[in-house]
């Protein structure tokens, strides 16, 4: 299968709307493998071995995000657990692209028509404390 359609319309918006970097990515595939486990800031280091501080804020990007949930506890763990089966699936689906064309995942990632994307959604995202029209 040519690797772009691993990459179908969905899954690019998804990539713009919740994945900034490939760190990311990797944190949130590593997070979604292995459900419903727990994952400390350590025990995702030890897989990603990129840098603490920013797995931390990963983690909690993704938490913000809808994408997981903060676990309480010492240490504090987070788990995948996406607000809608919609997100599961497409999460299922870009780890999927990955595994089968991560180049093509990086570049989609990194593109300056993604961080476009990601601009307009954003400019059209309701705050919470503003009134529908």
């Amino acid at each position: 299968m040519p690797p772009q359609e691993f990459l179908h319309r969905d899954l690019v918006l998804f990539i713009a709307e919740y994945i900034r970097s490939v760190e990311q990515l990797e944190v949130l595939i590593l997070t979604s493998a292995a459900v419903p486990t727990e994952w400390s800031i350590e025990a995702v280091y030890e897989t990603v071995k990129t840098n603490r501080a920013s797995i931390a804020q990963r983690l909690k990007d993704l938490t913000s995000s809808g994408l997981l949930v903060e676990v309480a506890g010492d240490p504090v763990c987070y788990r995948f657990q996406p607000r809608t089966e919609r997100q599961r699936q497409l999460v299922a689906d870009l780890a999927n692209a990955y595994k089968r064309a991560s180049v093509r995942v990086i570049e989609t990632i990194y593109s300056p028509a993604t961080a476009s994307l990601r601009e307009f959604a954003r400019a059209f995202r309701l705050k919470p404390d503003q009134p529908d029209k």
